[in-house]
């Protein structure tokens, strides 16, 4: 579908030409229309990334992080009990890690195909990795101190208990202290693995603006450092 646009005196006419041979409907080929640019989506159009071979190691780190994330998390909820109800609820470890390992799939490719359209993409998807960064951070951190709040006195029964359930619950208290620590450690490892997501995902998006500079700017700027200097003597 071709769109054209045409302007008047106060007329202004829009003519949306479609393609009879193709199957998608006509509103498709509208949205696909005003969407497809060529200076973006060109595949011939291969652009040079500032530092080679950068985004495909950043991207390493990303499904590094991402895989450390959902095997950890496991952890977590695996110590049912010690881990904070939040965590239990919403899985946000394990999810999370599956989308640090789809950004660092996309650096990746990025890597192999530095094409305008992938290096916007790589752009939006690190932001939007170092944003869950910050999120993961605020949640971790606060996991902390929701894990310091220790809820057995709000439960404890009026009456005296026996010395058999007194025993009982010391075992348990111990066994769930050694459990805490265990969720503390996991806890630490995540709450940097999402500092480094964060500083990870930063540095992708940098170096993909950095190459989605427009090419006339590189030029004019090789330009000027290729003019030849004279001296006055």
């Amino acid at each position: 579908m071709s769109v054209s646009l045409t302007r008047s005196d106060g007329v202004t006419v829009l003519t949306l030409t479609s393609d009879p041979s193709s199957t998608c409907p006509p509103l498709c080929q509208l949205l696909g229309s005003l969407c497809y640019t060529p200076a973006l989506c060109s595949p011939s159009r291969l652009l040079t990334l500032p530092r080679r071979g950068s985004q495909a190691v950043l991207g390493s780190l990303w499904i590094m992080s991402g895989l450390m994330h959902a095997s950890l998390g496991a952890i977590l909820l695996a110590t049912y009990g010690a881990a904070s109800y939040q965590l239990m609820d919403t899985y946000f470890p394990v999810w999370l890690g599956v989308i640090f390992v789809g950004v660092g799939l996309n650096s990746i490719l990025t890597e192999k195909y530095p094409r305008p359209c992938v290096l916007l993409l790589s752009v939006i998807l690190n932001l939007f990795g170092a944003a869950m960064s910050i999120t993961a951070i605020v949640w971790y951190s606060t996991h902390f101190y929701s894990m310091c709040n220790d809820d057995y006195y709000y439960w404890r029964p009026t009456p005296s208990p026996s010395p058999e359930n007194v025993a009982l619950k010391e075992r348990c208290l111990e066994v769930r202290g050694i459990a805490r620590a265990l969720v503390y450690g996991v806890s630490g490892v995540l709450l940097s693995l999402s500092v480094l997501g964060l500083c990870v995902g930063v540095s992708s998006a940098v170096l993909s603006c950095k190459a989605l500079r427009p090419a006339r700017d590189k030029a004019g700027s090789k330009a000027l450092l290729e003019k030849p200097r004279y001296c006055n003597k």
